[in-house]
């Protein structure tokens, strides 16, 4: 019983839960109480404690699942919601930095980013790449994940999973971060346009630097992309063309194309097919308040 309830988590999940217990236990210790099953009056502590030590309030709520989950997956019975803890997160929340809001890439952004003279700056293999990528995360709505390498990802692009042609680019990841079931999704099927950030031109350019036919699609200097460089790239050349670079990060590609979709007419249904959204969550990635900022 307690072997299948721990199955019907992902790998993924099970490493995070663990290391949320383990420190759960390191923090028991100082107490010098028991963790499994913990006193009900300890988690208003660990709340705390987790708060004091610069966690997030949705942090502090993964860690509480984690916790709940080991003793429901022992037999014990622990309440995460009391009305102590929720009060606590709810002021914590109130009083955390608003002002580091992602802010979008529209399109106008991303033209100026492809024809920006830093890039120019990169090796050439280096500097198409990032052109191709940045344009690719727009205009298909992808995360960083789904272009880059990640710690403990595999749904990162690969090389077969792209069909160029002159005038169209599909791109068939086997699967999507967050989707829902397994298997080949509909495919992204992008055309040529005429501005300077046409993910088909950019594709093709970046195809004549790019060596060998396997492996992830994006490589730097013959390795796997990381998401890490995307990002140190990125917020380089916002510098360059005199944006604040700490507003933005790769995931304002994501949240720009979806702006600029509502502000053009799109309807939800077109959007959500474009973000690979499940529900109404893509609401809160349109922001036309901030889009010229």
């Amino acid at each position: 019983m307690k072997s299948d309830f721990i199955a019907s988590l992902s790998q993924n999940t099970k490493k995070q839960y663990q290391k949320s217990w383990e420190k759960f236990c390191n923090f028991m210790d100082r107490l010098n109480d028991s963790p499994l099953p913990t006193k009900p009056e300890n988690l208003p502590l660990y709340v705390t404690y987790m708060h004091r030590n610069g966690l997030k309030s949705s942090t502090i709520r993964s860690n509480l699942s984690a916790i709940s989950f080991k003793h429901k997956a022992n037999g014990y019975s622990l309440d995460v919601t009391h009305p102590v803890i929720v009060q606590l997160l709810k002021g914590y929340k109130k009083n955390e930095i608003t002002t580091l809001i992602r802010r979008p890439i529209s399109q106008e952004i991303l033209d100026s980013i492809c024809r920006s003279t830093y890039l120019n700056t990169l090796n050439p293999p280096s500097g198409s790449m990032y052109r191709a990528l940045f344009s690719l995360m727009y205009h298909a709505s992808l995360r960083v994940s789904e272009v880059a390498r990640v710690p403990n990802s595999f749904h990162t692009l690969k090389y077969n999973e792209v069909q160029l042609s002159r005038n169209k680019v599909v791109i068939r990841l086997s699967s999507y971060k967050h989707s829902k079931g397994k298997g080949e999704l509909t495919p992204i099927s992008l055309e040529r346009k005429q501005y300077a950030s046409c993910p088909v031109k950019l594709m093709q350019a970046y195809l004549q630097d790019r060596n060998g036919s396997q492996g992830q699609f994006f490589l730097l200097e013959g390795l796997p992309v990381t998401a890490s460089s995307v990002s140190r790239e990125l917020k380089t050349v916002l510098q360059h063309l005199g944006y604040n670079s700490t507003l933005y990060n790769t995931h304002s590609f994501r949240i720009g194309k979806t702006t600029d979709m509502a502000m053009s007419g799109s309807s939800e249904e077109q959007i959500c097919m474009a973000g690979r959204w499940h529900s109404d969550a893509f609401r809160k990635y349109i922001k036309p308040n901030i889009i010229n900022i």
